[in-house]
């Protein structure tokens, strides 16, 4: 299928807020405009329609001394992404 693109944006924000500005279809995280679900402002036009969900992965140099922030974030990034995708479903 050939699709013709109105605008071409690198973010989701971006994406989203064109999308409630009326701009027609976008393809977001479905976490990205729950909030837009819940209050009516935006609707899904194709529910059946569904991405491969892409593997994430956090990578750091290895070394002995980090710092306790550093060593917190994938535990830290992994709550928060569960919590946001579980918000989806």
């Amino acid at each position: 299928m050939s699709v013709r693109y109105r605008l071409i944006v690198n973010s989701t924000d971006a994406a989203c807020e064109a999308a409630n500005e009326g701009m027609r279809i976008v393809l977001v995280f479905s976490h990205h405009v729950a909030q837009d679900f819940r209050d009516g402002t935006l609707v899904s036009v194709l529910p059946d329609f569904k991405r491969e969900m892409l593997p994430i992965s956090l990578v750091r140099a290895s070394r002995e001394y980090l710092p306790l922030k550093l060593r917190a974030l994938p535990d830290f990034v992994t709550l928060r992404l569960k919590a946001r995708l579980s918000e989806r479903a």
